[in-house]
């Protein structure tokens, strides 16, 4: 009878040690990642300055929607960033970062992860109005449509723009390694 509850006794401290391992493997795998996704934020918002930067310097009359554009696209940035880390703590069996950067932002997101997320986080409600507000600007502002098509045939073509792209790209090149480095 003692043989049986030692081996009882083991096989409950290994079951222990086993999800014990996989609970620290799991919460290393999302600190991980969220530090990569910090990283990946910092780019976008950098890419989004630069780009800001480059019209106002080609065209100054496009100053204040480019200032809106920029604080519209950054804000998609960090809701996306509240959603992955969401998915980090709820499902993050759902985060595919075998595929580079990619996946820190291409996700299946569906309603009721939306549900959950508004209802328990205030800091996501108040995210979500100002990016509201921020797309009624950008959408509704006069110049939206003329700026929008100079950046389709001229500054897109530029070479000013192909640097901060290259730029972009060599960040992601970065963020996709240190990504890679991240293991469930």
């Amino acid at each position: 009878m003692r043989s049986k509850a030692v081996g009882t006794f083991f096989g409950l401290c290994a079951g222990y040690l086993i999800a014990a391992s996989s609970a620290a493997s799991a919460d290393a795998f999302a600190d991980c990642v969220r530090a990569v996704a910090s990283q990946d934020l910092a780019s976008r918002a950098a890419f989004q300055r630069d780009l800001r930067d480059l019209v106002v310097g080609q065209r100054p009359e496009f100053a204040a929607l480019a200032d809106i554009n920029m604080e519209l696209q950054t804000l998609l940035a960090q809701a996306q960033r509240v959603r992955l880390d969401y998915l980090l703590e709820h499902a993050p069996g759902r985060l595919d970062t075998a595929s580079g950067p990619a996946g820190l932002t291409n996700f299946d997101w569906s309603d009721a992860d939306q549900a959950h997320l508004m209802a328990a986080s205030g800091a996501y409600r108040a995210l979500g109005a100002r990016l509201a507000t921020a797309r009624e600007s950008n959408n509704g502002h006069p110049d939206w449509p003329e700026m929008r098509a100079y950046f389709r045939s001229q500054l897109s073509r530029g070479a000013d723009y192909a640097a901060i792209m290259a730029r972009l790209q060599d960040r992601q090149k970065d963020i996709a390694a240190a990504l890679a480095q991240c293991r469930r």
